[in-house]
């Protein structure tokens, strides 16, 4: 094991030091490579990023790349990648199409590793797309933002892709769910927003109304159950 492996192993053991996680950019920075700004008073640390190549570094507070993980599997890309307390990583593996671009239509998982990359946790889910970010809560459950495509004739006259976050356990159970289109009524959409998503497929904006995207924290909220009744997958 290297100095540097070996210094990032100490500093991921100690929770005090653990900087937020950064997602990875939609689109490629106009900065150059490297140190930009470094003033004095910057906390010690690592920062841990995905970047747009699929790769998730940990860089410390002088730029300088102390480890990196690709995806464990192939043909994927590694994203919203985050440090747990006990060491281990939290992150997103999406994969990719034959021509080499992301897949858009979901094939994504979520996955725990270790730091040597070793998967000791995996989360896939055969009917919601798993997208942009997840997050481990205090009781060891998993938050996870999704979407569904869904049907609700009293909000719009096609289908809906509909964005919902769902709470699984370590078995991989999901013990809670909240679903956008059932709270529709209480967003205070206006009389154009409501037509737009009325229209869905045939209005730019109708059909992916409710799109989600990363979050630094989520927060589980007391909320009403899902109304499954409602709905039609």
């Amino acid at each position: 094991m290297t100095s540097h492996a070996r210094t990032f192993g100490a500093i991921l053991g100690s929770a005090i030091l653990f900087p937020m996680a950064f997602a990875a950019f939609a689109y490629p920075t106009v900065l150059n490579q490297g140190m930009t700004i470094l003033k004095p008073g910057v906390q010690p640390g690592i920062v841990i990023f995905a970047a747009p190549d699929g790769v998730v570094y940990a860089v410390d507070t002088q730029g300088q790349v102390v480890k990196k993980w690709t995806s464990p599997e192939p043909n994927t890309d590694l994203a919203y990648t985050r440090p747990l307390p006990d060491g281990n990583l939290l992150g997103r593996i999406q994969r990719r199409e034959p021509d080499g671009t992301l897949s858009e239509t979901g094939g994504a998982d979520i996955i725990e590793m270790t730091q040597a990359g070793r998967v000791v946790w995996k989360y896939s889910d055969p009917v919601r797309i798993l997208h942009h970010d997840q997050e481990r809560m205090f009781n060891g459950n998993t938050l996870i933002a999704c979407s569904t495509e869904i049907r609700v004739p009293a909000i719009s006259q096609t289908s809906l892709k509909d964005d919902c976050v769902i709470e699984v356990d370590g078995l991989g159970k999901i013990v809670w769910e909240w679903q956008t289109a059932d709270h529709f009524d209480e967003l205070g959409l206006s009389a154009e927003a409501r037509a737009t998503v009325s229209a869905g497929r045939e209005v730019k904006g109708g059909w992916d109304w409710a799109h989600v995207n990363a979050q630094a924290r989520f927060r589980r909220l007391p909320a009403t159950p899902t109304r499954a009744s409602n709905r039609a997958m």
